[in-house]
């Protein structure tokens, strides 16, 4: 099932979000996730925005195809790739507590959170399905025939920058906080598209990557108020580059796709 373009999709993301970022002041935060109420809507306006693009396209059968893609079999490259998609959030929120912490930002690792937090993983891959079925299952996968993994990767990291630039301002992030956010958005939309195509394609493995990214930050980071503190935001969006540089040169902007294995397991 391939999108002919990727138009569809994203008009019909923005005739979805913009009202729910007009409402989203009146909706209020939730100070324990540190995130807007709006947030949990917006989650869910690519996937659906995707099963209604597949839909108009290819009918019913491209609608079910589309919404069964977490639940494809695994293989074995998909239990690697969960197995980092699990460990590397966690070691770049280590790193970045590490760095800012040594650089004078000394905030004590949150004691106890850890345990607290995991109770909410079933809730974070919920989020992380409705936005990635959208992101990496169908948009990635039109943009890549036109430009590439990178460059898909790179493109996908912009609306989702600005879907995140209410939610931000919101919790009192100033101009500074959001360019950083752009550069850890393209940082870790490469790094989700390396693990997507190491995996072969296994959804689930992206949406563990993106629960664990929420779970790790939530878990790490301080937090004045209701947002954290920038200093540990910045350091990780450097990591998180320089993690998504190596890659990208390691495998020369191909991100673990060979072409042909892209062609038969894709499904977006």
């Amino acid at each position: 099932m391939r999108q002919a373009s990727p138009l569809p999709f994203f008009l019909i993301l923005v005739l979805l979000a913009v009202p729910i970022w007009l409402a989203s002041p009146r909706l209020g935060l939730m100070p324990a996730l540190h995130i807007p109420v709006s947030d949990l809507a917006l989650a869910f306006t690519p996937a659906i925005a995707a099963l209604c693009a597949v839909a108009m396209a290819d009918g019913r059968s491209g609608f079910v195809r589309l919404l069964v893609t977490p639940f494809r079999s695994f293989s074995s490259s998909t239990y690697l790739g969960l197995a980092a998609a699990i460990a590397s959030p966690w070691l770049l929120y280590l790193a970045a507590w590490a760095v800012a912490h040594l650089a004078g930002s000394p905030f004590p690792l949150p004691a106890g959170r850890v345990a607290k937090v995991i109770m909410l993983f079933p809730l974070f891959m919920a989020l992380a399905l409705g936005e990635e079925l959208g992101w990496t299952a169908h948009a990635l996968e039109a943009l890549e025939t036109r430009c590439g993994p990178l460059g898909a990767s790179l493109l996908l990291a912009l609306p989702w920058w600005v879907g995140h630039l209410p939610s931000m301002a919101a919790i009192g992030v100033d101009a500074t906080g959001m360019a950083w956010w752009l550069l850890g958005a393209m940082a870790l939309r490469v790094l989700m598209t390396a693990l997507y195509h190491a995996s072969a394609n296994r959804l689930l493995v992206v949406l563990t990557f993106h629960a664990m990214l929420n779970l790790a930050r939530l878990a790490i980071f301080p937090a004045q108020g209701a947002h954290y503190v920038p200093s540990y935001q910045t350091t990780s969006y450097l990591l998180a580059g320089a993690c998504a540089l190596f890659v990208v040169l390691v495998t020369k902007g191909r991100l673990f796709c060979d072409g042909t294995a892209r062609g038969k397991d894709a499904v977006g």
